[in-house]
């Protein structure tokens, strides 16, 4: 049996001077602010810059998504379980979702909109993804410079997909924009337009600092709180659950592995498991017994969430990705591995396998792992890269061969460094000289991590940058004019939770979280049969669709309202006035809202003589 030290995991810590352990509270505050400040400009943009017969509707990405999220908060402000609105088949309510179950509530005790609440939840996971990766960042690095590095990194590090947009000026495509706009893993992006990823991925990285604290003080109350933590993510964002259970169990293995103690480990994981595990059971029980959602499931494909190639995965990942991989040292020997160390190179690995398990979902499991590349980057920038430098600059400037290789000399040098030696008399400086001062180790400690941090977030700054031409376009879906927002708002008070309307997908986006009916184009995945029923709402507003057509899915779908705005003008010039099957309940700003009569739908259908 192999026992290391008992104390290797606090030997760092344990020479750490009074500064290094100082305080890191206005480090963390003036972090937080800024990230807050910038992240949230695109919404004060989209805001203030709207034109008057257009309606800002508080979102910056994702919007697809969020019609889920929309009809999700909407009915859980009065149900424990939903059901799937974005789709016009009848479905029973059987979905639970607890982050959107607490927004839900929250909006129907305050009175606050889904967009007020969501612009709250992000600025509250964006808080707690800081504390929680600081928290962790210091369980790893004792050195207060490297765990500010390893926290600022983790914020803003991005891929090489800032490549791919200089390439599309030369070949006029963006080739693979998912390994551009990819915000899983991406906490600069996350920050700023996906904040449930944020906060499923704080609560991972909770669950993993928990789990070191466990194992380091040889007590079980830090996997009890995990395991409460992992049934709270199971229910709110299950891919990372799969993480979390992978990236543990892993961890167990190998420190059994070390140390030989098969018990402990088996009581810690089991207690992890054991409280975590209901979660688990419901979705499996919802994918095996509903066949809606069974199908939902199937249907993910058509969001284009797989995972990357390896060399693609190069390119979301960028120089963070590379500077880990480039440094990782593996596992053995395993007496010689600290802790922490051996928990973030199984992460490591343990991630780069279960990302191209063959699931729908795949990416979704990056969720959080900007967290293990930026502690794994840090150690190999100041453990492996900066040393190396250092001595080659210091057998550089020892090499005696370097004296007769001279620089010449400029009289602003000593201006800039008051420390170098007065020219030889030929008006020289040695070069060992010149190395000495401007290649010192101090200058590159601190040089090499700002331009690597600089390098990392190159496409952050891009899709930053991105989010004002997107939104400058006051277009569909981030905009609605003013007459979508009041039929809208005129079918919140109309239409029964049963009803279905029918209209373009970027109306449909809004339809279930704004008006709580079934829209019958909404979603990529949650849209059953999405790919046909998008070609019947292109088929219905074609003037050259027959009308029996029509008439077909109106009735297979018992569709009760018809919503013509602009954006189903841009499907076709089909005018559904001059349908006898439907009548016009209102006419605001350009948009329209028709109902279906049943009767004359039903005569219309009628063979005639």
């Amino acid at each position: 049996m192999i026992t290391p030290p008992k104390s290797r995991s606090m030997v760092a810590a344990s020479g750490d001077s009074v500064e290094e352990k100082g305080n890191d509270r206005r480090f963390l505050v003036i972090l937080a602010i800024c990230l807050l400040f910038v992240t949230s400009l695109p919404y004060v943009y989209g805001y203030l810059s709207s034109p008057p017969d257009k309606a800002y509707m508080g979102l910056d990405y994702a919007v697809y998504d969020y019609s889920q999220y929309m009809s999700w908060a909407r009915d859980s402000a009065t149900q424990i379980l939903v059901a799937n609105k974005l789709t016009p088949e009848a479905n029973p309510p059987v979905f639970f979702n607890l982050l959107w179950w607490i927004i839900g509530r929250i909006d129907a005790y305050t009175g606050l909109s889904f967009v007020v609440a969501n612009q709250l939840l992000r600025l509250i996971s964006d808080l707690l993804f800081l504390v929680v990766a600081n928290w962790f960042c210091g369980l790893v690095f004792p050195k207060r410079g490297q765990r500010r590095f390893a926290l600022v990194l983790t914020c803003l590090t991005s891929g090489f997909g800032w490549l791919l947009v200089v390439l599309k000026h030369f070949t006029g495509n963006l080739l693979n924009p998912t390994d551009l706009y990819t915000p899983v893993g991406n906490s600069f992006f996350g920050f700023m337009s996906v904040p449930h990823h944020i906060i499923s991925a704080a609560i991972l990285i909770a669950i993993f600092a928990l789990a070191l604290q466990g194992y380091r003080h040889r007590t079980w109350h830090p996997w009890a709180l995990a395991g409460l933590l992992g049934l709270i993510l199971g229910m709110e964002h299950t891919y990372d659950l799969v993480t979390a259970y992978a990236v543990l169990g892993t961890f167990g293995v190998l420190m059994f592995l070390r140390e030989g103690r098969w018990q402990r480990w088996l009581v810690s994981l089991a207690l992890f498991y054991g409280i975590s595990v209901p979660s688990v059971i419901y979705w499996t029980l919802l994918s095996r017994l509903s066949p809606q959602w069974q199908e939902v499931l199937a249907q993910y494909k058509n969001l284009g969430v797989f995972t990357p190639d390896p060399v693609q995965l190069i390119i979301l990942l960028g120089p963070t990705f590379l500077l880990a991989l480039a440094t990782f040292r593996g596992f053995v020997p395993l007496a010689e591995r600290r802790d922490d160390e051996i928990f973030l190179n199984g992460w490591f690995v343990v991630v780069l396998f279960i990302i191209y398990l063959p699931v729908n979902f795949q990416i979704m499991m990056l969720n959080g792992f900007q967290v293990a590349l930026a502690c794994l980057a840090t150690r190999g920038l100041f453990d492996h890269v900066l040393p190396w430098l250092n001595r080659r600059i210091e057998e550089l400037a020892q090499n005696p061969g370097t004296d007769s290789a001279l620089v010449p000399h400029h009289p602003a040098l000593n201006s800039l460094n008051r420390t170098l030696p007065l020219p030889s008399p030929d008006g020289v400086l040695p070069r060992t000289d010149v190395v000495a001062t401007w290649l010192s180790p101090a200058r590159l400690g601190t040089t090499v991590p700002a331009l690597f941090l600089l390098a990392a977030m190159l496409t952050n700054l891009y899709i930053f940058g991105w989010r004002f031409v997107d939104i400058h376009r006051h277009t569909y879906p981030y905009y609605l004019s003013q007459g979508d927002v009041a039929a809208l708002n005129w079918l919140d008070g109309h239409v029964q939770p049963s009803d279905v309307v029918l209209s373009s997908l970027m109306i449909g986006i809004y339809l279930p979280g704004w008006t709580g009916a079934h829209a019958f184009l909404a979603h990529g995945a949650e849209t059953l049969d999405f790919n046909q029923k998008r070609l019947d709402v292109q088929r219905f507003f074609d003037p050259a669709t027959p009308d029996q057509q029509r008439l077909a899915t109106l009735q297979q779908f018992h569709v009760r309202y018809v919503f013509y705005g602009p954006a189903e003008r841009q499907l076709g010039s089909y005018d559904p006035a001059r349908a006898e099957y439907l009548k016009q309940v209102l006419n605001v700003g350009g948009t329209e809202v028709f109902e279906v009569n049943p009767a004359a739908l039903a005569e219309a259908r009628l063979p005639h003589p």
